[in-house]
């Protein structure tokens, strides 16, 4: 099985954004989900950050989360949408402490996971990490059959 990578999300165009409002509406453009989920959350943790005056949102990890989830058709809604105190995105798929997918976006368009993934020999979790450029993680979790999509 193969996840339907959109070509309308390009990464020239997205790198030639500068502003926050104009990365969160582009990327918004390419997000099929069915509520303003990812508006909503991005926007409240901006504003969380304006209050901080040491926190700042990380333009370039806006710009890389943006291409890795609106490079993906139906998108499902993920269990968190955090940001840390530099900054970076975090995105979390979970259905329960063995079986989830966690995304720390960078910039240059490379991201950090963590995967815990059920064994299917034993009863303990398979634990992978590392890190890659956005559009080979999208290869990468649909070669383990992870769901981060609608069929």
């Amino acid at each position: 099985m193969t996840l339907i990578i959109s070509k309308t999300l390009s990464q020239d165009k997205i790198d030639k954004i500068v502003t926050f409002e104009e990365i969160l509406n582009y990327g918004l453009d390419f997000i099929k989900l069915k509520d303003d989920y990812f508006s909503k959350r991005i926007r409240e943790l901006k504003e969380l950050c304006d209050l901080e005056e040491d926190d700042e949102l990380s333009l370039e990890s806006l710009k890389t989360m943006f291409l890795f989830i609106g490079s993906l058709e139906n998108i499902t809604k993920p269990s968190s949408l955090t940001v840390s105190e530099s900054g970076l995105f975090y995105l979390e798929w979970e259905k329960d402490k063995n079986d989830s997918l966690t995304l720390r976006f960078k910039k240059d368009y490379y991201l950090d996971y963590v995967i815990f993934k059920p064994s299917l020999y034993i009863n303990k979790r398979i634990i992978l990490n590392g890190s890659m450029y956005v559009l080979d993680m999208i290869d990468y979790i649909n070669d383990l059959n992870i769901k981060v999509h609608q069929q």
